[in-house]
């Protein structure tokens, strides 16, 4: 996990076109793009970015893979710290995540609105939250962005690779450091767990 980028109290991230762009290639980017605020006070910082990686070898067409991760209400049997997704009926590029877990001695439960971005259909899938979402109860509102690229590696398997990148807020900015090992970790694991729940699905007679 690398920082990417940090920004001043009371400043708001900023888009630029390098950015948007980023995110709209098929090659890799560094997720997410600075958030140096031109417009924010340098004095102060508050939060700070930060980005993970994992990937895994899957032994399903790629085509299969894609639509399980596309099928985003399906996401939670293998990343059981979503507790739930919830698609728009009226605008399916609109889902609600909920997230519950525990982690440095306390539980942690957030919600936010994620909308997906242009994709390349069996490349890649991106997609960021929504600004000024308040989830049920006013809940934190923790930024964040993501990507999976999906590469084939033969007729009937591929490897896909997930990108996350989210602004850790302030209270949590003492534990930044270990967040590295802990949330990679995570998500090796709930790669490994997708990997099985393809093939499993895979494996089953399908109506």
């Amino acid at each position: 996990m690398k920082l990417a980028g940090s920004r001043p109290c009371g400043g708001a991230p900023s888009s630029t076109p390098s950015a948007a762009r980023s995110l709209q290639t098929g090659v890799k980017p560094a997720l997410p793009t600075s958030l140096h605020s031109a417009r924010g006070r340098q004095s102060q910082i508050c939060n700070v970015w930060l980005e993970n990686r994992a990937e895994v070898s899957v032994h399903v067409p790629v085509e299969t893979a894609w639509d399980l991760w596309d099928d985003k209400e399906r996401i939670p049997d293998w990343m059981p710290w979503i507790s739930s997704v919830q698609t728009d009926a009226q605008n399916p590029a609109l889902s609600q995540w909920r997230l519950s877990t525990s982690m440095f001695g306390r539980g942690w439960s957030l919600s936010w609105l994620s909308e997906s971005l242009p994709n390349k259909p069996h490349t890649q899938m991106q997609w960021r939250s929504v600004p000024g979402y308040k989830g049920p109860g006013g809940s934190l509102e923790v930024p964040n962005r993501g990507q999976l690229l999906f590469r084939r590696f033969g007729p009937d398997s591929c490897i896909v690779e997930l990108t996350i990148g989210y602004e850790v807020p302030g209270l949590l900015q003492p534990f930044a450091s270990v967040l590295t090992p802990t949330v990679e970790g995570i998500l090796r694991t709930d790669m490994q767990r997708f990997a099985r729940y393809a093939v499993d699905h895979q494996a089953r007679p399908q109506a």
